[in-house]
């Protein structure tokens, strides 16, 4: 997958994860996960029928496209989750934007799946001998200049 990156940190990772995001949520769908979540909280069947229609109602107007941009936004969630526990662990990961999906789509079958990637994140060891930005500082905007601090 490293020619569908301009990031050298795909050929060095043990592991790469590729967070995908669904081309649309469908009525079925919605169905299909609230009896699943109802099984597995052994709740009467149907007892999620309010939290169901809800969610189709919200759904059913928006287009394939608002859809996949929701979707996206619910891949980055599992994408800060993932660098929280690397972290955790002590692996070194980055996360990326610069890959074409496209090609990663195709090679991973995701599109005939309903899916697309949406964010990718490679994980390892750095070479610390041999990388030579292991050592340099990290380049950060002071926290003023991002956030706004309310009182």
């Amino acid at each position: 997958m490293g020619q569908g990156s301009f990031n050298s940190q795909i050929h060095a990772s043990s592991h790469l994860l590729v967070f995908a995001g669904f081309n649309e949520i469908t009525s079925e769908y919605i169905t299909d996960y609230i009896d699943m979540m109802e099984q597995q909280r052994n709740l009467e069947r149907g007892g999620l029928k309010m939290l169901s229609d809800m969610l189709i109602e919200y759904f059913s107007p928006q287009t394939p496209e608002q859809n996949a941009i929701w979707s996206d936004k619910q891949a980055y969630i599992g994408l800060g989750t993932a660098l929280i526990a690397a972290a955790e662990l002590k692996v070194d990961a980055t996360p990326m934007e610069g890959f074409d999906p496209k090609l990663f789509d195709e090679v991973l079958g995701l599109s005939g799946k309903g899916l697309h990637a949406s964010v990718i994140m490679s994980l390892g060891f750095r070479d610390a001998e041999n990388d030579h930005l292991a050592s340099v500082p990290k380049a950060r905007l002071p926290i003023n200049e991002f956030s706004t601090r309310i009182n």
